[in-house]
């Protein structure tokens, strides 16, 4: 048996029965086993699964089937090892997209939490608060974590030299950021670090 064998009878793999496998994924994903049920299954697809299972092949549309069977049936027709291995070889890894997009967001949150002591003592609390509910900074990273911690810790340079009155942007971009326009208007770093230096003091 192997997991990279893609076919039982010429069906499992066929494009005819990817919505049968798209919706054993989906059981997959969402309880891990379980029966899954099609109240207007195809011909082709109930057929294929009856055989697959050794059940004689039943009359009307509907088809239902425990997965834990159809995973056994599989492994013994030599398709795969189990169900999970047969769709993953033919349809890609399971992944859970929702798992996947919150995970995402947790590490955003905590990214920008770490600079929360930070932005307190620094009087831009709000600041801070406002990335986190607009996605400003993981828009500007262009979703790069790595350059989004980037900008987090390049920023503290700028804060760090605030307030700054009487010392323009320009000045201040120069020695900070080594480009005396980097908070000009319509530049990303001005959107990053322009509206503390104006509120805390930098001449623009």
């Amino acid at each position: 048996m192997t997991s990279t064998t893609p076919a039982c009878g010429g069906c499992w793999a066929a494009p005819s029965f990817a919505r049968l496998r798209q919706r054993l994924r989906g059981k997959l994903l969402r309880d891990g086993g379980g029966r899954l049920t099609m109240s207007q299954a195809s011909d082709l697809e109930r057929a294929t699964v009856e055989r697959l299972v050794g059940r004689p092949p039943r009359q009307g549309k509907s088809l239902s089937v425990k997965l834990e069977v159809l995973s056994h049936a599989l492994a013994r027709a030599g398709v795969s090892t189990d169900l999970q291995s047969a769709l993953e070889a033919l349809d890609g890894p399971l992944v859970d997209r929702r798992t996947v997009r919150e995970e995402a967001r947790r590490r955003w949150d905590e990214l920008l939490d770490a600079y929360r002591p930070e932005a307190e003592r620094l009087g831009v609390s709000v600041w801070l608060a406002d990335l986190r509910r607009g996605g400003q900074l993981k828009r500007l990273a262009g979703g790069s974590e790595e350059r989004g911690a980037r900008l987090l810790w390049t920023g503290t340079s700028v804060l760090e030299r605030l307030p700054a009155q009487g010392t323009t942007l320009s000045t201040l971009a120069a020695d900070c950021l080594g480009d005396a326009h980097a908070l000009d208007t319509g530049r990303p770093s001005r959107l990053w670090y322009g509206e503390p230096c104006l509120v805390t003091g930098a001449a623009g």
